[in-house]
């Protein structure tokens, strides 16, 4: 199920894309501000963002901005009831991966969104590079073989770019919520670790932040 986070404060409208989406292999998280989605990034982890323009807290193009100043990776989707083409343009150079107009087709917007994800899916940060649908990754093209939760893990660190990752954050994106408690992070970690050192790959460090979680730093 891809995660997915709907900042739009039209609630008839993210509801039914919430169930109708739910179908076709996206789990949709509601915000309803600019505020509220801000807080909710800080605690979640996305694969995909459908972002409306105007918002009651402010503007969605600014946002969008502001957000790809922190997040060079995750692909973000306008969606919007303006239908002027320099709206579009400024949507797009913003940051903004795609522009679709209300009112909008389920259809499209499905194709549209796994159409990103599938160009979305290579990730690099320094000398790393991965392919997230084909499970490879890479350190200065020499091949990482891991576990599938070491990767997911690696994943979600180079997703966020050198930014700290928490625990929680970890827990989520590893999406076993039952069976993933913190011993067993730990485990996949020191396993990460344990196969970065065995391929010489000192030049990459899994920082722990103290009380918070961890981040990925290159050199």
């Amino acid at each position: 199920m891809k995660q997915v986070l709907l900042i739009d404060d039209d609630n008839l409208l993210a509801t039914n894309l919430q169930m109708n989406l739910l179908s076709k292999g996206f789990d949709i998280s509601i915000c309803d501000s600019l505020e509220q989605a801000a807080t909710q990034l800080q605690v979640s982890t996305y694969e995909l963002i459908l972002l409306d323009v105007n918002l009651p807290d402010g503007c969605g193009i600014q946002f969008c901005k502001n957000f790809r100043n922190q997040n060079k990776n995750t692909p973000i989707i306008m969606v919007t009831a303006k239908v002027d083409e320099e709206s579009a343009v400024e949507g797009i150079t913003s940051g903004a991966n795609d522009y679709i107009r209300k009112p909008l087709g389920l259809n499209e917007l499905a194709a549209r969104m796994t159409r990103l994800l599938d160009r979305e899916s290579s990730l690099s940060f320094g000398p790393i590079r991965m392919d997230v649908n084909k499970r490879l990754a890479f350190v200065n093209s020499q091949p990482l073989s891991l576990a599938k939760k070491e990767f997911q893990i690696l994943q979600l660190l180079v997703q966020k770019q050198g930014d700290i990752v928490t625990r929680d954050q970890i827990i989520q994106f590893l999406g076993d919520n039952k069976e993933i408690f913190d011993r067993t992070i730990d485990s996949h970690l020191s396993h990460l670790r344990k196969k970065l050192r065995e391929g010489d790959f000192t030049q990459i460090q899994i920082t722990p932040v103290y009380g918070i979680g961890y981040r990925l730093e290159t050199r």
